[in-house]
């Protein structure tokens, strides 16, 4: 197998080594040279995942030798990203960033779920800046959109998550082809 590899390392091809290297390879056929290339390429992938893996999370200070260990020990792709999960950064969404800058009562306040006496610019001019303010309070979590991404109104289905209302959907069954949209029409 070692041999299999360094001729793959060279350069050399399934074919080539399967015909022409018998020899080096113990009469290996394509099958099980291929089989050897893709968990060769399998196996490189886990290392330098594992890599990134552990320098990312050595980076915010959380590496144990415990989990070192542990993720030194991942055998299989899954394994590792489910060691990484709890580490993993989460994404700098709009709803993350208006909740960093404390636009949830500005966002409460635009929903109505709290009534103020006060006119919106001048209770949005209590968070600094009145237009950034207007502008970030709506990517809240529970203004518009929930906190991965989707639509609230239940405007999405099951067939790829294409909102319904867009130009060109697909319905379910039928003959597949697309429905006209209104304006073409």
């Amino acid at each position: 197998m070692v041999a299999v590899i360094e001729l793959l390392d060279e350069g050399a091809t399934v074919p080539f080594i399967a015909r022409y290297r018998k020899e080096i390879t113990g009469n290996l056929d394509e099958v099980q040279i291929r089989g050897i290339q893709e968990k060769l390429e399998y196996f490189r992938e886990l290392e330098d995942r594992r890599e990134t893996v552990l320098a990312s999370i050595e980076e915010q200070g959380k590496l144990t030798p415990e989990l070192r260990a542990r993720i030194e020990a991942a055998l299989e792709k899954t394994e590792l990203e489910d060691l990484y999960l709890p580490y993993k950064p989460k994404r700098r969404t709009k709803a993350s960033i208006a909740r960093e800058k404390g636009f949830e009562p500005l966002a409460q306040w635009i929903l109505g779920a709290e009534r103020r006496p006060q006119p919106l610019a001048e209770f949005a001019a209590t968070f600094g800046d009145p237009a950034e303010a207007c502008r970030g309070a709506p990517h809240h979590r529970g203004v518009g959109e929930r906190e991965g991404g989707v639509p609230q109104s239940g405007a999405r289905d099951d067939d790829g998550g294409r909102p319904r209302h867009q130009p060109g959907h697909r319905r379910r069954g039928g003959s597949g082809r697309k429905v006209p949209d209104v304006r073409e029409l």
